[in-house]
């Protein structure tokens, strides 16, 4: 079946509404429009089943990654490369996770400010696209009616409504990672394990901290909420049983949890962006020092 576009997206929590909102756009524009998980049975099913014109991808770094993408029946007219993952550490850079290479440097990028767009200077400029980030829309004022208030998030979700809200999001991925996906950025890219190890006891101390605080406060309601590659794991199943006060909520997007929480807590998370977007503060949560090769550009 023939189609203009296919838009892949990576994960559900993060794209997937920004890709609802690309799709709307272009199908006033009279374009016909597919939206595709990257991976499993609806991946191959989108690959076997349309054949557009146009891929638009959530990462392209190499050619591994365009024969992922572009394996429909026919030749593919144009690859656009979203690049969900534009912020990285001075150590990530120097090692090349930033990096395209390839047939992939054919494609065309969107660079979400003129940071990224010199940071790939060397690919042509025709190819590099200056757009804001998608995502950051959905904190403008215009959008304060598309998610959901406080009453119906704590009917959803056991919330108690009198209490304050207090959030803390993680970025703890690297914290539960398995041995085998070490192993593969390690040998694609570089070593990160002094950050595994920075991750691990962090990720200890903070939770120390805030079982401290739910032992002391009963007025909180108080949500975890993990990175979408971070493992829901016993040691927070445990917390959640023990204290009825406390949530680890994986559903619907960060922003709408900024959107209605009182207190807001991050470590590392470029969620930072929509916090000062949608007007809101923050506390930074560093129990240790985070070496500077490994700090995010935005922090």
């Amino acid at each position: 079946m023939n189609v203009d576009f296919v838009l892949f997206y990576e994960i559900e929590v993060r794209e997937l509404e920004s890709l609802v909102v690309l799709k709307k756009y272009l199908e006033k524009k009279g374009y016909s429009v597919v939206i595709s998980d990257s991976y499993g049975p609806e991946y191959l099913k989108t690959i076997l089943k349309y054949q557009p014109m146009v891929v638009v991808v959530p990462w392209l770094r190499n050619t591994d990654n365009i024969i992922r993408f572009c394996s429909f029946k026919n030749k593919i007219n144009k690859i656009v490369n979203l690049q969900w993952e534009q912020i990285y550490s001075n150590r990530t850079l120097k090692n090349g996770i930033g990096e395209i290479k390839g047939i992939a440097k054919n494609a065309y990028h969107i660079c979400w400010g003129e940071v990224t767009k010199s940071r790939l200077n060397y690919l042509e400029d025709s190819k590099l696209l200056l757009s804001g980030a998608i995502q950051l829309d959905f904190c403008r004022n215009e959008f304060s009616e598309y998610y959901l208030n406080k009453n119906e998030l704590s009917e959803k979700y056991n919330l108690d409504i009198k209490k304050k809200w207090c959030i803390f999001i993680s970025s703890f991925s690297y914290a539960t990672l398995s041995k085998k996906r070490l192993d593969e950025i390690k040998n694609t890219y570089c070593d990160m394990n002094d950050f595994v190890l920075i991750s691990q006891k962090s990720r200890e101390m903070i939770i120390s901290w805030i079982t401290d605080l739910l032992r002391s406060n009963k007025q909180i309601e108080f949500i975890y909420r993990p990175h979408p590659l971070e493992t829901i794991d016993e040691y927070l199943k445990k917390i959640s049983l023990k204290y009825k006060n406390f949530h680890v909520i994986d559903n619907l997007t960060v922003k709408q949890w900024i959107k209605v929480c009182d207190i807001i807590n991050n470590w590392f998370s470029t969620s930072i962006a929509e916090i000062y977007y949608m007007n809101k503060a923050c506390n930074i949560l560093r129990p240790l020092k985070i070496p500077e090769d490994l700090e995010v550009e935005i922090m």
